[in-house]
């Protein structure tokens, strides 16, 4: 059952989605994704849904800080852009690093968890912050950010070129993007549709959670940048430790630690990096 399950999930893939190209705007027919899933979903609960999201955000973090202390030297602290923060699991960690953060999120909902979340972790509101605004119009002004943030937030989004105009509109020249997102091959289908979604294992990925259209290739994502003056300079897999320890906490519902996760060379399915905005 499982085989011809396989068989025919692939083969709809194949039929409908064989011409799908992210460097342009994908037409609605073309995926199935559920992204008011986030609005609904308890973030920081210990067995919540997002608890491998929430996993994930020291080994994200970490990535984006060295690069951050890297660029901008010791005597600079840039200002942090969190496009599609959701419940602020990277802005939070970034703030608790010591980078003020302004979150953004269409999620009025997440957002309020955010914002209790950065209280009672007593982070000062000048520190760490949270407006509603959609990754296709961000609510800032031209040339004014420091560093643009988006974690697990492309592949969500079905005009990727608008959602990247709007990160070169409002990045300083020389600022930096920092972002990690899903490669669109078989693997990452198998991995994150089929596994995780289809079989529904561990409960962590509910159906339409992600739709493998909008996974957007390497070579994809450095055209689209390069194409607004954003060179890359790093990318990185951000991959998953498949230890014992790991399966048992998918399978039974438990705790998944963020040792589970390293920065790494295989960029099949989850990768991470950084690009830089050309200077005037």
């Amino acid at each position: 059952t499982i085989v011809f399950t396989l068989a025919a999930i692939g083969l709809e893939v194949y039929l409908r989605r064989k011409d799908v190209d992210r460097r342009a705007p994908v037409d609605a027919s073309m995926y199935l994704i559920d992204n008011e899933f986030y609005s609904h979903v308890d973030w920081w609960s210990t067995d919540s849904k997002m608890r491998a999201l929430r996993a994930m955000t020291p080994t994200r973090a970490t990535y984006f800080e060295q690069v951050l202390r890297r660029e901008f030297g010791p005597a600079i602290t840039p200002k942090l852009l969190d496009v599609g923060c959701g419940a602020g699991f990277v802005a939070i960690e970034m703030a608790e690093r010591g980078f003020p953060v302004v979150g953004i999120d269409p999620s009025e909902s997440s957002l309020e968890q955010a914002r209790n979340e950065a209280a009672r972790r007593q982070l000062a509101d000048g520190l760490v912050r949270f407006s509603n605004g959609a990754a296709e119009l961000l609510p800032v002004q031209p040339n004014s950010v420091d560093v643009v943030v988006m974690a697990d937030v492309l592949e969500h989004i079905g005009d990727l070129p608008k959602a990247l105009d709007e990160v070169a509109r409002v990045l300083k020249p020389g600022g930096i993007f920092v972002f990690d997102t899903i490669n669109r091959t078989r693997w990452s289908w198998l991995l994150t549709i089929f596994a995780l979604q289809h079989l529904g294992i561990g409960g962590i990925c509910p159906p339409n959670t992600h739709d493998w259209s909008l996974y957007i290739t390497p070579d994809e994502l450095k055209q689209l940048l390069a194409e607004r003056d954003l060179a890359v300079n790093d990318l990185s897999g951000l991959e998953i430790s498949l230890s014992p320890s790991l399966i048992t906490a998918v399978l039974t519902g438990g705790l998944i630690q963020p040792e589970q996760f390293k920065i790494g060379n295989d960029i099949s399915a989850n990768y991470i990096g950084w690009a830089t905005k050309k200077m005037e």
